[in-house]
């Protein structure tokens, strides 16, 4: 049953937008409907209540046909002002879920992926989202970010994934020694994306455990990281421009090391 949003649930929205609460909470925000959509098909997912505007009717009745879980969640109308109020988007589209913000604490010695990318300082929402939705659609799940990164709960993030970080494995502040760790205690190649030198990307190998590291937009990969890594791989390009948008650069590796999984498996 839909109610009104009260004064306090407001406030309490209202303050997701800001990192310190969303810790505090554990809850961030799911806004726009190609997102939540998106959020939906994740199987644990884990939803505290539905945020939508009088326009949005008719789709939260849709969304409860294909999605008969979400009757049971608390169900919140808003004005468009009151929407305006929580979301960060300029022009909020006026429905979103809230949810539960998993545990972000990377393991390494519990670590159960074969393909992993590591983002250092990455600071733009929007290529962070591109590159959740990215590495998802080429089959990658997890998701390692340094400190300093961006926070992938962030709204531009989260819209930016289409939903895939609800079905992305993702863990914040990951050390340099906890590369070591994969690399030394679990037979991890460590790969680092540079700009020049080192292997053409076509020659890469798909081999064996991998983890993809790639810098931040600013300054490339740290030189701590650089050292560490097993390869280091490059794309070639013709052009005069100085380097490639690193999402752009991340899904060009991810279609090189998909592309080769699927000579092998033929």
């Amino acid at each position: 049953m839909i109610k009104p949003v009260s004064k306090n649930q407001l406030k309490r929205l209202a303050k997701l937008r800001m990192k310190k609460y969303r810790e505090a909470f554990g809850l961030y925000l799911i806004s726009g409907e190609r997102a939540v959509q998106g959020s939906l098909a994740a199987q644990n997912l884990n939803i505290d209540s539905v945020l939508l505007t009088e326009a949005h009717a008719d789709t939260l009745e849709h969304l409860c046909a294909a999605h008969p879980g979400l009757s049971d969640r608390e169900q919140l109308l808003l004005t468009d002002a009151e929407f305006s109020a929580i979301s960060d988007e300029q022009h909020p589209q006026g429905i979103a879920l809230v949810a539960a913000k998993p545990l972000t604490r990377f393991d390494p010695e519990h670590c159960r992926y074969s393909r992993l990318i590591y983002l250092d300082r990455i600071s733009d929402p929007g290529n962070l989202g591109t590159i959740i939705r990215t590495a998802l659609w080429f089959g990658v799940e997890t998701i390692l970010l340094s400190p300093g990164s961006v926070d992938p709960y962030q709204g531009k993030v989260v819209r930016s994934s289409a939903g895939a970080i609800t079905q992305t494995k993702i863990f914040e502040d990951c050390s340099l020694q906890e590369l070591l760790v994969l690399k030394d205690g679990h037979g991890f190649s460590l790969i680092a994306a540079t700009v020049k030198g080192g292997l053409p990307l076509h020659d890469l190998s798909n081999r064996g455990n991998i983890c993809l590291l790639f810098g931040s937009e600013a300054s490339g990969l740290d030189d701590r990281l650089t050292k560490i890594c097993d390869i280091h791989a490059h794309i070639p390009g013709t052009g005069r421009i100085e380097s490639l948008n690193l999402a752009i650069s991340a899904a060009c590796f991810l279609y090189h090391l998909n592309s080769k999984s699927l000579e092998v498996s033929s």
